[in-house]
């Protein structure tokens, strides 16, 4: 059992230290590097298209606020012209 655990930790050393070399090799940076700058690319479409999404929600609650503004102004006139019509009615009964 002693010799088993030994021959363990051996190959754990072994490993260990060949993986250390293997991920700080000259191959091993340029892909990492190559990663890295994927993943920027990818960072910056996505803020592109937060930016783009953000500029068109704008644009819609631009325009939906001129249409309330429109509703606003035609709701006040049709109550102008109610108010007109209760009060020339009124004055014909008198």
């Amino acid at each position: 059992m002693g010799w088993l655990r030994t021959r363990f930790i051996a190959y754990g050393v072994l490993l260990g230290t060949a993986g250390v070399r293997i991920l700080t090799s000259r191959e091993a940076k340029k892909f990492y590097t190559k990663a890295t700058a994927l993943g920027m690319r990818c960072a910056d479409d996505v803020l592109q298209t937060v930016q783009e999404f953000r500029e068109n929600c704008e644009d819609i609650v631009e325009d939906a606020r001129a249409i309330n503004d429109e509703y606003y102004q035609e709701e006040e006139e049709r109550l102008i012209a109610d108010a007109k019509a209760v009060l020339e009615e009124h004055s014909e009964k008198e």
